[in-house]
C-alpha cells in the first residue's frame, strides 16, 4: 500500500510539474521523444539490476514512473483546443458566427457579455452583446461584428495580466466586441436553460423584495450571480478583500459548512453531512454548476467533511485528489486560474487552520457558531493573503478586521436571502417580514465594506 502511494505521488508529481514547465517550454515531438528514451533506458536499467539481484530497483522504478508521469502530462496538453488556424485568418474582419450559449450571461455597465461555442468547434468567442438581449443558456445564436484576439492589459497595481492565457483555459480564444445579434432560436428542451429560467425566477423575487444595491448583493451570496453592483461598492469589497463574497465561492461555502456544522453539532455525524451537503449542493445547484461552482461546491464539501470529522490529515489528502483531478480536466487552471488557486489554499486553511486556532479563542463565544466562524475567516485569510499580494500586487491591511466583521452573518444573510426569494416569488408584501432583517445584514456588509475601504492605507500597493 505504501508502494502504491509513492508510485500515485511520483506520477502526480511528474504530470503537475510537466504542466508547470509547459509554461516555459513548450511540448514538443523532440521533448517526448527524449522522454521515451529516458524511460527506455530505466526499463533497461531496471531489469539489469533484476537480473542481477533478483530484486526490484525502488528508485529506478519510482523515476520511471516519474517519467510516465511527465509523459502523460504532456498528452494532456497536446489535447488542449487551438485557436481555429481559419478563424485566425479572419482577426479583424466583420464576420458572422453561430453558436450556442453555454453560461449564463453577465450584464456589464453597458453591454452584455456572452460566451459562445461555435457550432463544429471546439473554440468559444467572448461576445459582446447589446445590454439586456434576453438570450439565455443553451440559445442558439447567429452573431456578427469585427472579429479580434484577447489583449494583455495592465491593473490598477501596474502588473500585467495575461487576459488570452486566461480565458484560454476555457477554450475561449477569440472575441466579439460591440457585436449585433442576427438570430435566436431558443431549443424546445434545454437543461441550461431551465436552470437559467430558475435563477432568473429567483433574481426578479429578490429585485422585488429589496432595494438596490442590497438585492444585488443578495443574488450574488445565493446564487453566484454577477449583477452589476455600484461601481464604488465593487471597488471597496476589492479593497477590503470581500471580493470573495460577492459571488458563490468554496470559501462562501466553507463559511456556510462551518455554520451548518455548528449548529447540527448535538446530532449524529450522519445527520450533520447529509443537512451540510444538501445546503451546499442546492445552493450550487441554484448558482448554475459551472466549472467555477462545481469547483467552490467540491471545496464546500471538503470543508464540511473536514470540520465534521476532524481528520484533517485525510481530508488535505481528498484536496490534493480534488485539485489533481481539477488539473487534469484543464491544466491552465494551475498557472492561469487565480480562482482555482485561491480555493485550493483557503481550503487548506480551513482544513488546517481551525484545530489550531479554536483552543486559543476561548474568549470568543459559541453563541451562534462565532467561535468557529472566527476561526475558519483567520485560518483562510492566512492563508490567501501571501498568493493575494503575489498576484494582485496590492494587500488590504484590514482584510482580516474586515471579513471578522462581515462574515459571521454571511450564512444569516445567506439564509434569509434564500427566504426572501422564495417568498418573493409568490409576493413581495409577502416576503416583507424576512426581507426587512435580510435587508439589514446586507446593507451592514455593504455599509461595512465601503466604510471601511476610505481609511488611510486601507490598501498598499506592492513593489513590482
Amino acid at each position: 500500500m505504501h508502494n502504491l502511494r509513492v508510485i500515485l505521488s511520483c506520477l502526480t508529481f511528474g504530470f503537475i510539474l510537466t504542466v508547470l514547465l509547459a509554461e516555459y517550454f513548450k511540448p514538443d515531438l523532440a521533448r517526448v521523444g527524449l522522454l521515451i528514451l529516458i524511460g527506455i533506458g530505466f526499463v533497461m536499467l531496471i531489469s539489469y539490476h533484476y537480473a542481477k539481484t533478483k530484486q526490484w530497483s525502488r528508485v529506478y522504478i519510482f523515476i520511471l514512473v516519474l517519467i510516465l508521469g511527465s509523459l502523460l502530462g504532456t498528452g494532456r496538453l497536446a489535447l488542449l483546443a487551438q485557436p481555429d488556424p481559419h478563424l485566425l485568418t479572419q482577426v479583424g474582419q466583420k464576420i458572422s458566427l453561430a453558436g450556442k450559449v453555454v453560461a449564463e450571461p453577465e450584464n456589464k455597465s453597458f453591454y452584455q457579455q456572452v460566451i459562445l461555442r461555435l457550432n463544429h468547434s471546439r473554440n468559444k468567442v467572448l461576445v459582446q452583446a447589446p445590454a439586456f438581449s434576453g438570450v439565455r443558456p443553451g440559445d442558439e445564436l447567429v452573431v456578427a461584428g469585427t472579429l479580434a484576439l484577447p489583449e494583455a492589459f495592465y491593473t490598477d497595481t501596474g502588473r500585467q495580466f495575461d487576459y488570452p492565457t486566461f480565458l484560454a483555459k476555457d477554450n475561449i480564444f477569440f472575441t466579439l466586441p460591440y457585436a449585433q445579434i442576427r438570430s435566436v432560436v431558443t431549443p424546445k428542451f434545454s437543461l441550461a436553460r431551465i436552470v437559467s429560467n430558475v435563477r432568473h425566477l429567483f433574481t426578479g423575487a429578490l429585485s422585488r423584495s429589496l432595494p438596490e444595491p442590497e438585492n444585488a448583493l443578495a443574488a450574488g451570496i445565493v446564487l453566484g450571480v454577477r449583477s452589476v453592483l455600484p461601481k464604488e461598492v465593487s471597488d471597496a469589497f476589492r479593497t477590503v478583500s470581500l471580493s470573495h463574497i460577492i459571488v458563490l465561492s468554496g470559501f462562501n461555502l466553507a463559511v456556510v459548512a462551518a455554520f451548518i456544522a455548528f449548529i447540527l453539532k448535538p446530532f449524529p455525524r450522519r445527520v450533520v453531512l447529509g443537512a451540510g451537503a444538501s445546503g451546499i449542493i442546492l445552493l450550487a445547484m441554484l448558482a448554475g454548476g459551472g466549472a467555477a461552482v462545481i469547483r467552490a461546491m467540491l471545496m464546500g464539501l471538503l470543508a464540511l467533511w473536514a470540520q465534521s470529522a476532524g481528520r484533517t490529515y485525510r481530508a488535505l489528502q481528498a484536496l490534493g485528489i480534488v485539485a489533481v483531478v481539477m488539473i487534469i480536466w484543464s491544466p491552465l487552471v494551475l498557472l492561469h486560474d487565480l480562482g482555482f488557486q485561491l480555493s485550493v489554499v483557503a481550503t487548506a486553511g480551513v482544513i488546517i487552520g481551525p484545530a489550531l486556532l479554536t483552543p486559543k479563542l476561548k474568549f470568543i463565544t459559541e453563541r451562534l457558531a462565532l467561535r468557529d466562524l472566527v476561526s475558519t475567516t483567520i485560518s483562510a485569510q492566512i492563508a490567501v493573503a501571501p498568493l493575494i499580494a503575489y498576484s494582485i500586487g496590492a494587500i488590504s491591511l484590514i482584510a482580516l478586521p474586515a471579513n471578522l466583521l462581515v462574515l459571521p452573518i454571511v450564512p444569516l444573510a445567506m439564509g434569509l436571502s434564500f427566504v426572501v426569494s422564495l417568498f418573493g416569488l409568490i409576493s413581495p408584501v409577502l416576503a416583507l417580514p424576512v426581507a426587512a432583517p435580510a435587508y439589514l445584514l446586507l446593507h451592514y456588509i455593504i455599509f461595512t465594506a465601503t466604510h471601511l475601504a476610505i481609511l488611510p492605507k486601507a490598501s498598499i500597493i506592492l513593489p513590482l
